[in-house]
């Protein structure tokens, strides 16, 4: 009897032993300590320094975990680098910009899987309009610069000597896009970019009297011909186009620059995104619709322009753009909190049509329970339910912004 008493106590232990192992191999790790080590390369993730004149990079070939606790991210895109960075919030008014130039063994304090650095805390807005140029509000809605980039009119500082620099104060809404910053001041939109050209836009004022109407606004950049336009989504549902035009963004004319913005024929919308040679809409009965740039056959070499909309999907929540290489566009949707990819696959950043077809011109089932999605330069990330965040893609040149945060401790103290 006693005998099998012990028996049945050491069958006990090993079993509750067993499952515990089980658990902790099927549960994402909690937060632990930030000294981990660096995890090694691997066939599904490798990270490569130095690569191509001095590039380094890391590739990612499926959804893998980069975050837990997330509340949202933002990313900024610079498609004449084919690079992003990325931005998240796991607590309100605070950004972690994530350094891919080194992946942990497990999670670190903040539940992050990469190394990662506090870039903005206490803000009422976040708006990252380009990899190293970084916007904020706070207060009585102050604006405030943290980067190296020349945003005009805003002078340029040597990196790392100033954090939250002053820009402007009683601002009201703010966006960001690829290389702009869009901000209504007054009564009247202004726009910020960071190009070197003879247009300042920032000298205008746009929709002046009428600001309060403007709903959102988005930017096309085509780093490889330096040509830019912007798209503004009014609260009626219609949207306006200014700029440039070579791809049939605005109209089918062969008018290639319009100076001021113009009504487009879609109606309807409730939300915008836009990259690189193609706009992107989702009108109120819930349709998504592209227009620009439109890609077909193998790795999409067939291609034409035209500002006439062609349907994606029906019931779409919501939805991300970007661009992918020169001239390939990456687009995410939410569709019954599953996440669905169109558009270009290249460098892994999504799952390839067929084995040597790189072009998604149908959507592709990513991953159910997913609440928000996120398109980088070559990169896509998927935010759940749970608020755990998965990329795959590739991360071009690191932006190291520990700087930032060495001010921010330094502030406090």
């Amino acid at each position: 009897m006693i005998k099998n008493m012990k028996k049945i106590k050491k069958i006990m232990a090993q079993s509750c032993f067993l499952f515990l192992i089980t658990i902790s191999a099927v549960l994402p790790c909690q937060t632990v300590c930030a000294g981990n080590s660096v995890a090694k390369n691997s066939s599904a993730e490798w990270y490569i320094e130095n690569e191509h004149a001095c590039i380094s990079i890391r590739w990612k070939r499926n959804y893998g975990l980069l975050a837990q606790n997330v509340k949202s991210a933002e990313i900024a895109t610079c498609s004449g680098s084919n690079s992003s960075a990325v931005f998240i919030s796991q607590r309100n008014g605070e950004y972690r910009s994530i350094d891919f130039s080194e992946k942990y063994t497990r999670l670190d304090e903040n539940g992050i899987f990469y190394k990662n650095d506090l870039v903005a805390k206490g803000a009422l807005s976040f708006h990252p309009a380009d990899t190293t140029a970084l916007f904020l509000t706070k207060g009585e809605k102050e604006l405030l610069f943290t980067g190296d980039i020349p945003f005009k009119p805003f002078a340029k500082k040597k990196v790392g000597e100033y954090c939250e620099e002053y820009v402007s104060k009683d601002v009201g809404d703010c966006w960001h896009d690829e290389g702009m910053l869009a901000c209504i001041r007054g009564s009247a939109l202004r726009i910020y970019d960071d190009e070197e050209t003879k247009r300042t836009y920032y000298k205008k004022k746009f929709f002046e009297g009428k600001a309060n109407r403007i709903c959102k606004v988005v930017s096309c950049v085509d780093h490889s011909w330096h040509q830019k336009s912007f798209f503004v989504l009014m609260k009626d549902g219609t949207v306006w186009g200014m700029g440039d035009n070579s791809y049939h963004t605005i109209s089918d004319s062969d008018k290639k620059y319009y100076s001021e913005f113009v009504k487009l024929g879609v109606k309807n919308v409730r939300d915008i995104c836009a990259a690189g040679r193609n706009v992107g809409v989702i009108k109120k009965d819930g349709s998504l619709w592209v227009w620009g740039q439109k890609r077909s056959g193998k790795d999409g070499r067939k291609k034409k322009f035209t500002v006439t909309p062609w349907c994606i999907s029906k019931g779409v929540q919501s939805f991300s753009m970007s661009p992918s290489g020169v001239y390939n566009s990456i687009l995410l949707f939410v569709k019954q909190n599953k996440a669905y990819g169109w558009g270009s696959a290249r460098r892994f950043a999504l799952p390839k049509k067929a084995k040597d077809n790189w072009h998604n011109d149908r959507p592709v089932l990513l991953k159910s329970n997913i609440k928000q999605v996120y398109a980088a330069a070559n990169m896509t990330l998927l935010l759940d339910n749970d608020g755990n965040l998965y990329w795959r893609g590739c991360a071009e040149d690191a932006v190291d912004l520990s700087w930032v945060e060495k001010h921010l401790n330094k502030q406090k103290g």
